[in-house]
């Protein structure tokens, strides 16, 4: 049972007009996940929107905030062998 970690982006950003951010995405790997709630969470916030959206404008423009949800997986019980 690996914990998975669900990060959520939220923003606006700039690109050839303004456009709102709302991606999620699910990993196993927690240095990931704790690189969006750590000291350097905006440089690694401009990255990603650097790499996710080419060409996005990352001065004042761009306003994101990321949530991390830790979620562990359930073990699937043998209830139904009993009946």
């Amino acid at each position: 049972m690996a914990k998975k970690y669900k990060v959520t982006i939220l923003g606006a950003g700039q690109l050839n007009g303004s456009f709102s951010i709302n991606e999620t995405f699910i990993t196993e790997n927690f240095k990931l996940a704790r690189s969006f709630m750590g000291g350097n969470r905006k440089e690694v916030l401009k990255s990603w929107a650097k790499n996710k959206f080419p060409g996005i404008k990352t001065d004042r423009t761009l306003s994101l905030t990321a949530n991390v949800i830790t979620i562990e997986e359930k073990s699937d019980s043998p209830w139904w062998k009993f009946w």
